[in-house]
């Protein structure tokens, strides 16, 4: 009898700890940082423009006021890079643009 009563005063005391865990509040996301990247634009075939940030190839989109250049443009931008909620155009990353500088850097050939 006493061992089923400590054995019950254990899982009640377990399952207390484990909704405690459960019960935490969710640590908020860290803001995107504010960063500088510079390369050619370039478009594809869903009419979204693209730009490389590294290895990767995220859209490029432009806060209001802010004009997104033709395809083809070496560019310097400063803006975050976001995740993206919907993948329409085949990407994990969206870069807001809050600034766009064209420049007249010409873009290497389009590899085939």
């Amino acid at each position: 009898m006493i061992r089923i009563l400590i054995a019950l005063c254990v899982a009640l005391f377990a399952l207390g700890q484990a909704s405690a865990e459960m019960a935490k509040p969710a640590k908020p996301a860290k803001p995107a940082k504010e960063m500088t990247v510079s390369g050619c634009t370039f478009s594809g075939p869903e009419a979204c423009h693209y730009i490389n940030v590294g290895k990767e190839k995220v859209t490029l989109t432009a806060n209001a006021g802010v004009v997104i250049p033709p395809a083809r443009t070496f560019i310097v931008a400063t803006g975050k890079l976001e995740p993206v909620q919907i993948t329409f155009c085949g990407v994990t990353h969206t870069f807001r643009a809050s600034k766009i500088i064209p420049t007249k850097r010409a873009c290497p050939p389009m590899k085939k």
